[in-house]
């Protein structure tokens, strides 16, 4: 039997807490909380823990561990993943990151507070969490990963900070519900178009509302990111202008309701995933990329 040598450490270390010590393999354990401590010995990573996937309802995230020792700024990867039962997280503002996969799948999560001093979301950081009717994103946010709210279904409204710099592809991906998304004229980097994420050239489209049943590409565009309007059920015509050039990964797959779809001449690169488990057919010589 293979052994997942992280999970086994993790478990014995929650033993060592309950018999009274607190370290093992760079692992430390703060009443019910795990965590790692950062290269400048004075800030924490909360880690996945074993106890964790009992919790129910409200969560507040400590502002310090080890006996007060560490300032907490970051959620480890997949901390909270799969906690289905927890409601509603409390943040403190000394956290600065949530990582990759953290609160992914906590399906009965509705609610989480963010006070400014958060400046990165991870990749699937709050993935298939459909319960999740709203989030507020501080001014201080800089960055979302990739898929980061990938298919919150209950997901209606986004309001894009002001300051953000960097958004990752597929990033609402999914997001049925969604029919607003907002971001301030003033941001330098990126705009919104009727529904539509652009960056500020208006070259890449990055997002879209996926309330909406149809799609015509903006023809400023020139590129379709990866997972743009991955799993998308309700979409059901798209238009894709000769002035798109490539369409990434995964950009329309598992769409099973489209049923109107043109394609112009003039794209370069299609890639052969996009249209994956999509109703509508294409052509397998649209696919690839002329160079």
């Amino acid at each position: 039997m293979k052994l997942n040598m992280t999970k086994l450490a993790r478990l014995i270390a929650w033993v060592l807490l309950v018999s009274g010590r607190n370290t093992l393999f760079g692992y430390y354990a703060d009443q019910t909380w795990f965590y790692d401590v950062n290269y400048d010995n004075t800030t924490a990573t909360l880690v996945q823990g074993y106890s964790y996937s009992s919790y129910t309802g409200s969560v507040t995230i400590p502002a310090t561990v080890g006996g007060g020792r560490y300032i907490v700024t970051a959620l480890g990867h997949d901390l909270f993943d799969n906690c289905t039962a927890i409601t509603d997280v409390t943040l403190h503002s000394s956290i600065k990151e949530i990582g990759i996969g953290t609160f992914g799948y906590c399906s009965k999560l509705t609610y989480i507070y963010i006070p400014n001093g958060l400046e990165k979301i991870g990749s699937h950081a709050f993935s298939n969490c459909n319960s999740l009717k709203s989030i507020n994103l501080p001014s201080s946010l800089r960055s979302i990963g990739n898929s980061a709210f990938n298919s919150c279904t209950s997901l209606t409204e986004i309001e894009l900070p002001a300051n953000i710099i960097s958004i990752g592809s597929g990033v609402f991906s999914g997001c049925t519900s969604l029919t607003n998304i907002t971001i301030s004229e003033n941001n330098p980097y990126y705009k919104v178009v009727d529904g539509i994420l652009l960056t500020k050239d208006g070259k890449e489209m990055i997002s879209s509302t996926g309330g909406r049943s149809s799609l015509d590409i903006p023809l400023t565009v020139t590129n379709i990111v990866d997972r743009l309007c991955y799993n998308n059920k309700n979409l059901t015509n798209l238009v894709i202008p000769g002035n798109v050039k490539t369409v990434g990964e995964w950009s329309f797959a598992f769409c099973g309701n489209i049923e109107n779809l043109i394609l112009d001449e003039g794209i370069e690169c299609l890639s052969d995933s996009a249209f994956v488990k999509s109703r509508s057919e294409v052509s397998t010589s649209f696919f690839g990329c002329v160079v």
